[in-house]
């Protein structure tokens, strides 16, 4: 029997006032949480507009899981350049260019890598950077953009992000990932 998540079920939060026209009368609006039959109201009247809602949420116990994987991922991809396949493909083998695996090491010896490519895995991907770290790789010292990309384009997204955080500059994922890069005929390396 597959384990259980110790996250139970989402549940609902109350969320939000907000600032609204001045009115004469109060009105009221209703509708249902499809989760729990919540009703959530909206109720405005002399400027102010309160807003009773429920937003789903994971929780556990007392703790309430406040960043999902979407939301992070929506604010990883705000703060970094993304390439498509083609335009990723156009910028394998220039000199100031360095394609960054994140995936994990059976992944590679699985499905091949981009050749070229370093082998950064997501889990090392700070210590890699670090150059105060023991375990710092001198590729991210020098001055080039470095190209992300993991499986499907979500790991190297968030670690796009992360090593722009760390101070590297020219920095982008690569949408779709090696899935991707393997379905548009992007030249694939045995490991």
């Amino acid at each position: 029997m597959p384990n259980a998540s110790p996250w139970m079920e989402p549940k609902c939060l109350i969320v939000g006032v907000t600032s609204g026209p001045d009115q004469a009368e109060p009105t009221q609006q209703l509708s249902s949480c499809p989760l729990c039959a919540f009703e959530a109201r909206t109720c405005s009247g002399n400027k102010l507009s309160a807003i009773y809602a429920r937003t789903p949420v994971k929780v556990r116990g007392d703790a309430v899981m406040k960043k999902g994987v979407k939301a992070l991922l929506a604010e990883a991809t705000s703060q970094i350049k993304t390439y498509e396949v083609e335009e990723a493909k156009n910028q394998h083998g220039r000199e100031k260019v360095v394609f960054i695996d994140v995936r994990d090491e059976p992944e590679l010896h699985s499905e091949g890598k981009i050749p070229g490519s370093v082998h950064a895995p997501r889990g090392m991907l700070e210590f890699y950077i670090d150059p105060e770290s023991p375990l710092h790789k001198d590729v991210f010292d020098e001055e080039k953009e470095f190209i992300f990309y993991c499986k499907s384009g979500g790991r190297s997204a968030l670690a796009a992000q992360r090593a722009k955080e760390m101070g590297l500059e020219r920095v982008a994922s690569m949408n779709g990932g090696f899935n991707s890069w393997k379905e548009r005929g992007g030249q694939v390396k045995t490991v």
